[in-house]
């Protein structure tokens, strides 16, 4: 991550959130990651049959939160086929 210019992070959605691997790595970045990150811009894929709009809700503040902490750009989350579209043109 370190070495990227674009992180793009991608889950499915378990048991109403994204994978215990994503969170486990952003759990690991706290306090380690710091000034590491800066202006890297950071996308956000989230795959899920339907997922609700609490799910979606809680995702995307998670990685606002991240990307924040961070310094990074959160330039979005993508959970269909057409917001996928859209993330890529910005890519």
């Amino acid at each position: 991550m370190r070495a990227a210019d674009t992180i793009v992070f991608g889950s499915p959605l378990y048991w109403h959130s994204f994978s215990g691997m994503l969170r486990n790595l952003i759990d690991r970045c706290y306090g380690t990651m710091e000034g590491q990150l800066d202006g890297k811009r950071l996308f956000f894929i989230l795959q899920g049959s339907a997922p609700t709009k609490e799910q979606l809700d809680t995702a995307e503040w998670t990685m606002e939160r991240f990307a924040g902490l961070y310094r990074m750009r959160y330039e979005g989350m993508a959970s269909n086929v057409a917001e996928v579209k859209t993330l890529a043109r910005r890519l």
